[in-house]
């Protein structure tokens, strides 16, 4: 979709603005099986340097409601939804990465 495309380079930036802070993006894929041998040679031409998962059977998407495309999650360091946001707006990655903030300070906990 056009808003996820347009979404990809800023979860790159945010990957490339947090790594090794206990933070990475993951990118879930929900293409047809027919298309899922186009998402390597896609990944590779944007030069994205985090995971892309695939979700044939659409479990991840009914698990995690994900209803629109694109929708952005943040989990904590044990896997709940701490945030959420559905479609994609420029500007969407600066709320992003300042919960992303939060999550990783509050990993760490203080005086750490």
């Amino acid at each position: 979709c056009k808003p996820c495309l347009k979404e990809l380079p800023e979860l790159q930036r945010l990957q490339e603005s947090f790594a090794g802070r206990g933070f990475t993006v993951l990118s879930i894929n929900g293409d047809s099986p027919a298309d899922v041998a186009k998402v390597a040679p896609f990944v590779r031409a944007r030069k994205l340097t985090f995971p892309v998962l695939t979700d044939l059977d659409g479990n991840l998407r009914r698990r995690f409601q994900a209803n629109a495309f694109p929708t952005s999650m943040l989990l904590d360091p044990i896997g709940r939804v701490a945030w959420t946001s559905q479609g994609y707006r420029p500007g969407d990655e600066v709320e992003m990465a300042k919960e992303i903030e939060k999550l990783v300070r509050a990993e760490v906990g203080p005086g750490e």
